[in-house]
């Protein structure tokens, strides 16, 4: 694959797949599936293009909590400038139960990555950074500051950024019924 490829994604009930495409915008080789599991209901696939030529690919997916057996959550799938698995999927949610939804990737300059969602279990935005081969660094944190202790009022839409001094920044959009604001 030239150098100049780079990956986009289209979703599929069941697989979720990437495909390469040049610099002129014509397409190169066939699509890849970067779903692990087949015939489930896998959704919401997010790319970043990582400094060394790879990318990394996370999904909403039911049954991450595999000791539960019931509720979504997050995986990521790092991937060399081959276009082969570095690995294999990772979880990206520690906190399990509930739903953990609405992934978003942002790529590192050092080839690492961080995964920003929603997590239904306390309304909020929540943050894991990883290294370059998908190894977790540090522990999920809370993103935002907000008491979401009511369905009512909650954090969700959640993007990520890394700047050039790898600092991250983190958005979200804040919904709040009533007078009292958000």
């Amino acid at each position: 694959m030239p150098a100049t490829c780079a990956p986009t994604v289209s979703a599929d009930q069941a697989d979720l797949v990437v495909r390469w495409f040049d610099a002129d915008g014509h397409r190169v080789g066939a699509e890849m599936r970067v779903n692990a599991e087949v015939g489930l209901s896998q959704d919401k696939p997010q790319i970043a293009a990582l400094a060394n030529g790879g990318f990394v690919s996370v999904l909403e997916m039911p049954g991450v909590e595999r000791s539960t057996g019931w509720g979504r959550g997050i995986v990521a799938q790092v991937y060399g400038a081959d276009g082969l698995p570095v690995g294999g999927e990772v979880p990206v949610n520690t906190q399990t139960g509930n739903e953990q939804v609405d992934p978003a990737v942002a790529a590192a300059p050092d080839c690492g990555f961080a995964v920003v969602w929603w997590n239904h279990a306390d309304y909020g935005v929540h943050l894991q950074r990883f290294a370059a081969d998908g190894t977790a660094v540090g522990d999920e944190i809370r993103a935002d500051t907000h008491d979401n202790a009511r369905e009512d009022k909650l954090n969700y839409q959640a993007a990520v950024e890394f700047l050039a001094d790898d600092r991250l920044v983190v958005s979200w959009a804040r919904a709040s019924s009533g007078s009292e604001g958000a």
